[in-house]
């Protein structure tokens, strides 16, 4: 029998810095970001990185958070909400004001 395997979309080397937003936001699909850098910095209220609606996220290598000083940090780091799939390896995750990994 033949077997298709969905493999998933993915971003590398890329850094990503928000002040007025999430850095990253998946919603539905399945993505993986390789070497990413996503900053959330100025506004407490953004998680730096979002799944939700079913996306499923894999990350390596990546840097998540906020900036370094006490008013620049970000909500969460990374918020899973409902039915969402997250996976990290070798990620470091920084600079939150809540939670490091939130799940809702």
């Amino acid at each position: 029998a033949n077997e298709c395997t969905l493999l998933p979309s993915s971003v590398s080397n890329l850094e990503i810095q928000t002040r007025s937003g999430e850095g990253v936001r998946v919603e539905g699909g399945s993505w993986l970001l390789r070497n990413v850098k996503v900053r959330c910095v100025g506004a407490e209220r953004f998680d730096s990185v979002v799944c939700g609606m079913n996306g499923s996220l894999r990350m390596e290598s990546c840097q998540i958070g906020g900036g370094v000083k006490d008013f620049s940090l970000c909500r969460h780091g990374i918020a899973v909400l409902g039915r969402s799939d997250v996976g990290l390896r070798n990620c470091k995750i920084k600079n939150c004001r809540g939670s490091a990994v939130r799940i809702a």
